[in-house]
């Protein structure tokens, strides 16, 4: 069981590290000017960014539970969203709906001291045992533990 956790964790932090490379590489390329991204229709951007190896992104859809009732127009959407999702013209999203004001140097600055910890994070998670992480998780929940006894009863330490 642990070691399914310790697997999700190393697979979410790659992922992370994914999307903050490849927002670096892209806010840099457009600063540079070889990516070309104003006056451009989304297909031939997504196609070019395919063609420089950038990772997509595809959101998980919330499936409809039993006994929801979605309007007309919201099951268009939905349908929609699905439909761009299969194509691939949304798994770019990621780097295309950017604010403006992301694609500046210090943004890079910001994202790529972001990645190092990230990368730091899952090069220490991948030297942890099930035990260590067992053992980090009780030892999180003792400290936790003992400021919940301090604010729901501070009678019991004196």
């Amino acid at each position: 069981m642990t070691c399914l956790i310790i697997h999700a964790q190393v697979g979410e932090l790659e992922r992370q590290l994914s999307v903050l490379d490849n927002k670096c590489r892209f806010i840099k390329e457009v600063i540079a000017g070889t990516l070309k991204i104003s006056n451009r229709k989304k297909v031939d951007i997504v196609e070019d960014l395919k063609k420089r190896g950038y990772a997509p992104v595809v959101k998980e859809n919330k499936k409809k539970a039993a006994g929801d009732i979605l309007s007309i127009e919201q099951e268009a959407q939905q349908e929609a969203e699905e439909e761009a999702a299969k194509t691939g013209i949304t798994a770019y999203d990621y780097l295309l709906n950017m604010p403006l004001m992301s694609l500046t140097l210090e943004r890079v600055n910001n994202l790529q001291a972001e990645r190092d910890t990230k990368d730091n994070e899952l090069g220490a998670l991948k030297c942890k045992t099930p035990a260590d992480l067992w053992t980090d998780d009780l030892d999180k929940f003792l400290a936790d533990y003992a400021v919940y006894e301090e604010v729901c009863d501070p009678h019991t330490h004196e």
